[in-house]
């Protein structure tokens, strides 16, 4: 029994390490019959999207365990979308944690962004 107890134990544990190194980040559409409202593509199917755009939100703290996993996250999904992404939102309104590796890592990556012509939005961010 004890090593069940143990064993579930040491399980949670990796979840929540796992959770707070690699949160969700995912591609939000425009739901126009939700009045609007952006939600998950691959939850809510019928997002509109725009060519050239990447809306995307990250689900998770963004600190030194995260902030590659971000970067390489953020790079996926720019590669992989149908168009040429031109403008990228970034929706921090899930971002509860932010630390100077994380800010840093913005930076640099602002800084790459606006050297290639890229602009990018912040909506939803937290003070």
């Amino acid at each position: 029994v004890l090593y069940g107890i143990g064993s579930a134990v040491l399980f949670s544990l990796l979840m929540i390490v796992r959770d707070a190194a690699m949160p969700r980040m995912v591609s939000l559409g425009q739901i126009e019959s939700l009045g609007n409202i952006w939600r998950d593509t691959e939850v809510w199917g019928e997002g509109r999207t725009f060519p050239g755009i990447l809306v995307a939100e990250f689900r998770g703290p963004l600190s030194f365990a995260s902030a590659d996993w971000f970067q390489q996250e953020l790079e996926r999904m720019r590669l992989s979308s149908p168009d040429q992404v031109e403008i990228v939102v970034l929706s921090f309104g899930s971002v509860h944690d932010l630390d100077k590796t994380a800010i840093e890592m913005l930076r640099e990556l602002f800084t790459e962004w606006q050297k290639r012509g890229g602009r990018r939005i912040l909506p939803g961010r937290q003070n």
